[in-house]
């Protein structure tokens, strides 16, 4: 498994591989671990650090969606969720890439491929939330992850945690797109960032 892990294409071609059920948790395991160097650094810069960061969240969460984790493939691209919306916010065009994408279009700005941009991670994570059922219940699903916050704590994260995120972002988009902004005026509390 390490040997495939090493080699340029390793970690994409380990999902296509019929693994026995006892090497299962050892990969999972292997690929959620962050001190692990198996992805391959194009030229050593912060903007490859972070795009070998984001294909290995993708890579895990395509792992535990081989195995039906819903939720475990939830966890593994929350982060990266996280870690977008604020350079959005910034206005950086992320150095992993990831650019401002417009919703319905087909533009997205700064993307490189096989990045993900803010309106990708939010549908992403709410989807794989959506299929997590652990109470066989259609009608009282229960779609929360676990997610590690500030000081090493670990918090809950619902599906509607989430949808609140992505509701706030699409708000904030359309008062900064239609330029209804108050720069300076008294009174303005529209937080934009």
């Amino acid at each position: 498994m390490k040997a495939l892990l090493s080699l340029p294409n390793g970690p994409g071609q380990l999902l296509d591989f019929p693994w026995p059920a006892h090497f299962h948790a050892a990969i999972d395991a292997e690929l959620a671990d962050p001190r692990r160097s198996w992805a391959p650094m194009t030229d050593g810069s912060a903007s490859s650090a972070n795009m070998n960061r984001d294909r290995r969240m993708k890579i895990l969460a395509a792992w535990r969606l081989r195995l039906g984790d819903f939720r475990g493939a939830a966890a593994a691209m929350y982060p990266q969720l996280q870690a977008l919306v604020p350079q959005q916010h910034k206005g950086k065009r992320a150095s992993s890439g990831m650019g401002r994408s417009k919703i319905g279009g087909s533009t997205n700005d700064g993307m490189t491929k096989g990045s993900l941009g803010v309106d990708e991670a939010y549908l992403s994570v709410m989807n794989l939330m959506a299929c997590i059922d652990d109470t066989g219940d259609r009608e009282r699903k229960e779609a929360w992850l676990l997610s590690d916050a500030d000081g090493g704590k670990r918090r809950v994260v619902t599906i509607e945690d989430v949808r609140k995120g992505w509701q706030k972002e699409l708000d904030r988009r359309s008062v900064v797109e239609g330029g209804r902004w108050g720069f300076g005026m008294v009174g303005d509390e529209m937080d934009l960032g």
